[in-house]
């Protein structure tokens, strides 16, 4: 709020108000509603009469001119005069947060009133940017992999695996349930990882549009039966790969073992 500069300018007030009316979760604005008022304390003898009064009235940096065709206030009496209004959707943030700056100013210096400016600011309710995975299972290697992903932003998805610092995959992802189903070539880059391990930590990592990200840990298990191929290489244990040769090219074969009448990949 801002007082006058005039005789009469203690008795005066020019100030801001703002309101948010909603708020759109596509989008990531608000729709509010800016105004600008010139105020009377209603003290008697004090009163004064304008037949046009003008000025600016600045919301979110942008300046918008006003004017106003005539001002009356009567001694003995409070008043507010409504000098300028402003209604539309403002842009939050990439992070979903906006403190909107709403500011004014009474360019018509009367002798009695004066000229004054004032400044007003809310806080706009946080708007969600960021998708979550709220649902992440274990799995064992060569099966598929579970993702639930909540994203209140509605924005597009990219979802990230890695396992340390090696990326295994990125793709693009839903909201809700995703099936993540893995390649061969990515199964094999997985399997270098484990050495004499059963078990690795894979991270998921849910990106949306703004570059907003979150993750979650699962485990991935290797079972006995998918490390069955193995050669002693210098006293050390390592992964053997069975090739065929193909009509005179060699390519990389893949064993399937029959396990409780279920046929699974050995790798």
């Amino acid at each position: 709020m801002g007082n006058m500069s005039g005789s009469y300018g203690s008795h005066y007030t020019l100030w801001a108000s703002i309101k948010e009316n909603s708020y759109n979760k596509i989008n990531n604005s608000s729709n509010v509603t800016a105004r600008l008022y010139l105020s009377f304390d209603g003290s008697s003898y004090y009163s004064y009469t304008n037949y046009e009064t003008s000025g600016k009235m600045t919301v979110n940096g942008t300046s918008r001119d006003y004017s106003v065709a005539s001002i009356t206030f009567s001694s003995g009496q409070a008043k507010d005069i409504l000098l300028a209004e402003w209604t539309g959707d403002i842009e939050h943030n990439n992070d979903g947060t906006k403190t909107l700056s709403v500011s004014g100013s009474w360019d018509t210096n009367t002798s009695r009133i004066g000229s004054g400016t004032c400044e007003a600011s809310l806080k706009l309710t946080d708007i969600p940017r960021e998708a979550t995975i709220t649902s992440l299972s274990n799995f064992e290697h060569g099966s598929n992999a579970s993702v639930t992903i909540d994203n209140p932003s509605g924005s597009a998805l990219t979802l990230v695996m890695k396992i340390g610092s090696t990326q295994i995959l990125s793709k693009s992802v839903s909201t809700g349930a995703n099936t993540i189903s893995f390649t061969d070539t990515q199964l094999d880059a997985i399997y270098k990882l484990y050495g004499s391990n059963s078990s690795l930590t894979a991270t998921f990592i849910v990106t949306t549009a703004a570059g907003l990200s979150s993750s979650k840990t699962c485990t991935i298990t290797l079972k006995g039966n998918q490390k069955t191929i193995r050669d002693n290489v210098n006293s050390a244990w390592k992964r053997g790969k069975l090739w065929l040769n193909v009509n005179g090219t060699w390519k990389r074969a893949v064993a399937w073992l029959n396990v409780n009448g279920t046929w699974r990949r050995g790798i």
